[in-house]
């Protein structure tokens, strides 16, 4: 297991993050940050990594589900202090106390999901997935006054209401054979089985993505344009079937690569 994330996470990760943090060298001699806090995600995009791999394995351990529910209470303390990078002198994006709210969000989306499901209403399903979906724009455009912040209790309640109504959508059109020809198409395939490779490499061209967008009504184009991007380059590298390449950007590869 242990050969297997080094090879699909920490070396993808740790490649990507070089070529990022050299074209901030080269774009504006001062990175603001050094190399090593750089590659470990201390200040950078590059924390996913070090906190899945750590949720991976105090996953594996025997009754980590009530281990986690135990330190629940002390996740939601540490939400109510106001200088966050203060708590243990971490990046809070490296407090796994601070990603424990979202792991039980999941856990609690999943069976709440199955309930809905149980129900056999689909209209019900679709009413309250667009409710929920639409909930945070709602609750941020009428109460503007909200701050919006990382690890903010409202933030972590209109992304739980995203993701539900995301979760809930998702499961409603997958149901109907009208739709499932959507899902099958090679963009929405790239977009579930290659996620790594879209996380370690997109912040490469967001920001140039957002200097030709320029900062107004177009920035929200920004996402899109950097998943179409990263998909072309994706069909490219795969068309060269060069295993290395796979093996350096984080590509999940074809199954002819893999050894049985």
């Amino acid at each position: 297991m242990l050969r297997q994330d080094v090879s699909y996470y920490i070396i993808p990760s740790v490649f990507s993050g070089l070529i990022v943090y050299l074209s901030l060298l080269l774009r504006k001699g001062n990175p603001g940050i050094d190399l090593i806090d750089f590659i470990l995600g201390n200040g950078s995009y590059l924390w996913f990594v070090p906190i899945f791999l750590l949720l991976r394995y105090l996953s594996r351990v025997p009754l980590s589900g009530y281990f986690f529910a135990f330190l629940l209470p002390v996740s939601f303390v540490i939400y109510y202090q106001s200088q966050s990078y203060e708590v243990f002198g971490l990046n809070p994006h490296l407090n796994i106390f601070y990603w424990l709210p979202c792991i039980f969000i999941g856990r609690c989306s999943k069976w709440l999901l199955h309930i809905v499901q149980s129900l056999e209403w689909p209209f019900f399903e679709w009413i309250l997935g667009i409710f929920c979906l639409l909930t945070p724009f709602v609750m941020f455009w009428c109460f503007p006054f909200i701050p919006i912040a990382y690890f903010d209790f409202s933030v972590l309640f209109a992304s739980a209401s995203f993701f539900f109504g995301i979760l809930s959508l998702f499961a409603c059109a997958s149901s109907m054979p009208s739709l499932t020809k959507i899902f099958k198409t090679e963009f929405l395939k790239f977009l579930s089985s290659q996620t790594l490779f879209i996380y370690v490499w997109h912040m490469l061209i967001a920001g140039l993505v957002s200097r030709l967008l320029g900062h107004n009504f177009f920035i929200l184009l920004g996402p899109a344009v950097i998943l179409i991007f990263l998909f072309i380059v994706f069909a490219f590298v795969r068309d060269l079937s060069q295993p290395m390449l796979f093996f350096l950007m984080g590509i999940k590869p074809p199954m002819h690569f893999i050894k049985r």
